[in-house]
């Protein structure tokens, strides 16, 4: 793909070694658990009986909603029938008053039966179901992500004695021609729980104390511009923060970027303040956060980061760019995101043998075309896997089943920095966090010159039938979210 693959240390977010005291074979200090935890569910998160879902949307529909299950994209189910999946389905009449069952379609997907039946015996028309909002709005009771009014299926009138209902089959009497909703398409990017559609992203991005976020359907992303302007939130609605914090370790933690390779900083750890802890010089340019590094004299670089919402994929587009300030350097670009220990990493199985620099190797497998490390019981001391990748990717799914799939520009082997590689999963001996790294194309960067590189972070709740282990469906899973 574009850039670097790296072979280093430690990975996906945005740098920090990780341990305490890294070497120049890249040891690692550790990071720590963080923040804010989704402030504020986005994409009906809970849409709790004709609440406000977050992004503001107000399902008029589905008498209760009951909630969006652990509010992964609204992978709720609406009382009365139909399981709304991040408004897959068009409703209109998720809750039939007075009927058994919503008729003409108890789950009507993707709102391919609007419930409801586009006419109920009884006699009026089931509102809602005569056309199923197209899914971005999910008539009967869903927020869809953006915030769109979710108008069809408030109160299925004349369902007050929905005989139409009682008899779930796909209209049954009183609901032959159930056609309300059969152009609900809304939604169908749901994957894995998220909501689809466009979402909205809440206002302000700049908050207090520096920090600078992203939050739109169930994503809340935080930056704190005043240390390195690194990654320091990620959560998905329901759902933990993905990134440690200071409690993990009080220098060490979260998402960051550095400038490859490691060995090209003075005394090879830590790496330059100016990129890595020091406060950035920030900027809000339409739903794009930049922020800009001081000078890093040592290395002869400035960094820029820029992260933009993927309202329509529900992911962050995280760019960086190197500015050279001398002559005679060569750089590559590396991300590196701590996560707490636990779960299962994998990516597709690159061109060379993985190594572990002066740490020992942790235990993997290979098989369905990637290498899998599963976090063992018990950690003794910390381990490295230096290694080349393929396609492009790598993801870690927590012990709670949230999945985090970093894509970056796939690299050649011979590409890789010295000393480092495109993968790298970083292992802390004392249990408190694991890195996961990638690096781009190693080259020379002439002094005023510069290069960007650009990562993009899904996050989804594992979907229901895909288990945490090596498997072809996992796999499958990954390359097909990260097509969108």
């Amino acid at each position: 793909m574009g850039l670097a693959k790296f072979v280093t240390t430690t990975s996906l977010v945005a740098a920090f070694c990780g341990v305490t005291a890294c070497g120049a074979d890249g040891s690692h200090a550790k990071g720590g658990a963080g923040g804010n935890g989704g402030a504020t569910s986005a994409g009906g998160a809970s849409g709790a009986g004709d609440l406000t879902a977050r992004g503001g949307g107000s399902g008029s529909g589905g008498a209760s909603v009951s909630g969006a299950g652990g509010g992964a994209g609204g992978a709720s189910s609406g009382n009365g029938g139909a399981t709304s999946i991040g408004g897959q389905i068009g409703s209109g009449g998720a809750s039939s008053t007075g009927g058994a069952k919503a008729s003409g379609g108890a789950a009507g997907n993707g709102g391919a039966t609007g419930s409801g039946g586009a006419t109920t015996n009884g006699g009026a028309t089931g509102s809602g179901g005569a056309m199923g909002s197209g899914g971005a709005t999910g008539t009967g009771g869903l927020s869809a992500a953006g915030g769109s009014k979710a108008s069809g299926g408030a109160t299925v009138s004349g369902g007050s004695g929905a005989t139409g209902g009682a008899n779930p089959t796909g209209g049954g009497p009183g609901g032959t021609t159930a056609t309300g909703g059969t152009i609900g398409t809304g939604g169908t990017n749901a994957t894995g729980g998220t909501g689809g559609g466009t979402s909205t992203l809440v206002q302000p991005i700049a908050r207090t104390n520096g920090k600078y976020v992203l939050e739109f359907g169930d994503i809340f992303f935080e930056v704190d511009s005043l240390v390195g302007a690194r990654v320091i939130t990620l959560t998905l609605a329901g759902g933990p923060n993905y990134l440690t914090g200071t409690a993990q370790d009080a220098v060490n933690y979260g998402s960051t970027f550095r400038v490859s390779p490691q060995s090209a900083w003075p005394g090879t750890w830590p790496p330059p303040p100016e990129i890595d802890t020091s406060a950035y010089t920030m900027t809000v340019s339409g739903q794009t956060i930049e922020g800009t590094s001081p000078n890093a004299a040592s290395i002869g670089a400035t960094v820029t980061k820029k992260f933009t919402p993927g309202l329509t994929n529900q992911s962050i587009v995280a760019e960086y760019t190197i500015q050279s300030t001398v002559s005679g350097k060569s750089v590559a670009p590396w991300e590196d995101t701590r996560v707490f220990p636990g779960g299962l990493t994998f990516y597709p199985t690159g061109d060379l043998a993985p190594t572990g620099g002066t740490f020992s190797l942790p235990t993997t497998q290979t098989s369905f075309g990637c290498t899998w490390f599963q976090y063992p019981a018990t950690v003794s001391a910390s381990a490295r896997l230096i290694a080349d990748g393929k396609e492009g990717w790598i993801a870690h799914i927590t012990s709670g089943g949230y999945v985090l799939v970093k894509k970056y520009p796939d690299i050649p082997s011979t590409a890789h920095a010295p000393g480092e590689g495109e993968i790298s999963i970083y292992v802390d001996g004392g249990g408190k966090f694991i890195e996961i790294e990638t690096q781009g194309a190693y080259a020379a960067l002439p002094s005023g010159q510069s290069v960007t590189w650009t990562t993009t972070w899904y996050v989804r709740k594992l979907p229901t039938g895909i288990s945490a282990t090596p498997n072809q469906a996992l796999v499958d899973w990954v390359r097909s979210l990260i097509q969108q």
